[in-house]
């Protein structure tokens, strides 16, 4: 399911590459914030709602500064490098809440 936030974007064309690259990537997003979490200890009950969260935050982040690359094959490695850092600062931020 794409997130609302990708659906509220005017502009046809830029909506439809920011949702071909959630599509494409999103399990792969997910696994990789899932794994940093877990390897933190932050998601070791399986649950994958704080990775799915992570994921949503880093598309959230991309369309605000309108920063995804052009070419649809480039946008997997800058969103991974994205999610890595948003899981890592999640793990952060719920280590100073605890």
């Amino acid at each position: 399911m794409i997130p609302v936030i990708i659906l509220t974007i005017e502009d046809d064309d830029r909506r439809a590459s920011y949702a071909e690259a959630y599509v494409r990537y999103s399990r792969h997003l997910i696994a990789v914030a899932s794994c940093i979490l877990y390897k933190k200890g932050h998601n070791d009950s399986g649950d994958q709602s704080l990775a799915e969260d992570v994921v949503h935050e880093a598309f959230k982040y991309v369309i605000e500064k309108d920063c995804l690359p052009e070419k649809i094959d480039q946008a997997k490695p800058f969103l991974t490098t994205i999610v890595k850092n948003m899981a890592i600062n999640a793990v952060r931020k719920n280590s100073h809440l605890s």
